[in-house]
C-alpha cells in the first residue's frame, strides 16, 4: 500500500492545527496529532489526509515526509516540497513552528478538519511528556526501531482495527487507482 505526499494538504493540514494552537505549536506534539489524524482517516475512510508515509521512531510513529520538511530536508520525487513548505510554514524556533504565511485551506474536506479537530483534541488530553509512551501503548502498529526509523505499513494498522481481507483489498485497489491518476495528472 503506497503513498503520495500531497504537499498542498499536508500543507493545509499543518496550518489548520497551527492556526487551532494560537498560531504556535510544539513540533513534536504537531506530529504525534498529524499521525493520528492520518491514522484515523485511514482506518475510516480508507485513505489518509497527507498521503504521507508512517515510520515507528524511538519515541513513537510519525509522518515522516512532513518529519523531514520540518528538518529542512528537501523530500525524494518532489524537488519543490522544500520551497512550497518554507514559504508558509516557520523554521523551528527551539521546538516550535509558527505560521509566516496562511497556504490554501481548500484542499482540506470538511470531514478532513473534523478527523484534524479530534486528533487535536485527543492528543491535547495527554500531557507532553507521556506523549511518546502513550503513543507506544495506544498504537500497536508502532514497533521499537531500536535507535533508528522503521516503516509502518498500512495494512498493520487496517488490520489492527479489525478491517477484513477483502476491506483491505478494496482500499489498496482504489489508492492503487489513485495513484496512477494522480501520475499521469503529474
Amino acid at each position: 500500500m503506497t503513498f503520495r505526499l500531497d504537499i498542498d494538504k499536508a500543507l493545509a493540514a499543518t496550518a489548520y492545527l497551527i492556526q487551532k494552537a494560537g498560531g504556535r505549536f510544539d513540533v513534536f506534539v504537531l506530529l504525534k496529532t498529524l499521525y493520528l489524524a492520518d491514522r484515523t482517516a485511514l482506518i475510516k475512510y480508507g485513505r489518509t489526509i497527507t498521503g504521507d508515509k508512517f515510520v515507528a521512531m524511538p519515541k513513537g510513529p510519525v509522518l515522516s515526509r512532513i518529519f523531514d520538511l520540518i528538518r529542512g530536508k528537501e523530500i525524494s520525487g518532489d524537488p519543490h516540497a522544500l520551497a512550497k513548505w518554507q514559504k508558509f510554514i516557520s523554521e523551528r524556533e527551539r521546538h516550535l513552528l509558527r505560521l509566516k504565511d496562511t497556504p490554501e485551506m481548500g484542499y482540506l474536506s470538511v470531514r478532513e478538519m473534523e478527523i484534524l479537530d479530534e486528533a487535536f483534541r485527543t492528543i491535547a488530553e495527554v500531557p507532553p511528556y507521556w506523549l511518546a509512551e502513550w503513543t507506544h501503548r495506544e498504537m500497536p502498529e508502532w514497533e521499537d526501531p531500536k535507535g533508528s526509523s522503521k516503516p509502518i505499513d498500512p495494512v498493520k494498522i487496517l488490520k489492527n482495527a479489525k478491517k477484513s481481507d477483502q476491506e483491505i483489498a478494496e482500499i489498496e485497489e482504489e489508492l492503487a487507482s489513485i495513484n496512477s491518476l494522480k501520475s499521469i495528472l503529474a
